[in-house]
């Protein structure tokens, strides 16, 4: 992981990071960011991150989306873990990068931990026949009932699109894909995916003041249970 406590004034360096290895972790992000108040969700805020990286894309009527444990449902706002995942399935043709911003990490040191799995070598890894699987059928990624109730939409499609310069997108969900509990062929496939991202995940304390971006249709990405209730994040999307 290559990571600057001193962040240039321009994120050029993390750019290249970033289409590198597909994540990079950027420290004390507004210490080197023109900025007249600590709102995070002013996009003013992230003006020069935008600039080197891409367009901030809204997220249910905000620029930015505040991740913190208030409730009990399944999401990014419970305090439970979540299982390896791609974001914002349901805008499948936009490259999208993910970011995290952490204005208070885990006072206790005990958990919320971000890991991120990049899948290149996994995908390249498949046979031409599960590829062909993932690309012509049709799977259905719930959209969790909080996010549904802020207007996201479930997702219908294929899990995997291969494009002519060797590029790829691949939506995944461990737990809110639709599968019927005989379909084998798509088990045996989940549980690879699992298996991989385990054994080459990278686990990550996002420090505060610290921003993680990854590729979101290249890496999964999964936390553990938060300890800390006060632990707060702001999750950001770029059109890349």
């Amino acid at each position: 992981m290559k990571t600057r406590n001193k962040q240039k004034e321009e994120f050029s360096w993390a750019k290249d990071c970033l289409e590198q290895q597909n994540y990079v972790l950027l420290t004390d992000v507004l210490k080197h960011i023109d900025h007249d108040s600590i709102m995070i969700d002013s996009p003013k805020v992230f003006k020069k991150v935008t600039d080197t990286f891409g367009e901030l894309l809204e997220q249910y009527g905000n620029s930015v989306y505040h991740v913190f444990p208030k409730t009990t449902l399944y999401s990014a706002n419970s305090a439970k873990a979540l299982w390896p995942h791609s974001d914002r399935n349901e805008h499948p043709e936009i490259k999208m990068i993910a970011g995290l911003f952490c204005d208070n990490p885990d006072r206790f040191d005990q958990g919320g931990y971000t890991s991120i799995c990049d899948m290149t070598n996994f995908i390249s890894s498949l046979s031409e026949e599960v590829k062909t699987y993932l690309k012509t059928n049709q799977f259905t990624i719930i959209a969790n009932t909080i996010l549904k109730d802020k207007g996201a939409s479930h997702f219908h499609g294929p899990l995997l699109h291969e494009f002519e310069d060797g590029s790829f997108h691949f939506r995944f969900s461990y737990n809110l894909t639709q599968t019927l509990v005989d379909d084998y062929r798509f088990l045996s496939f989940r549980d690879a995916v699992i298996q991989y991202y385990n054994t080459y995940k990278i686990v990550i304390k996002v420090p505060h003041n610290g921003l993680l971006l990854f590729n979101n249709h290249v890496c999964l990405h999964g936390r553990t249970d938060i300890a800390d209730t006060n632990r707060s994040l702001y999750r950001l999307y770029l059109k890349g």
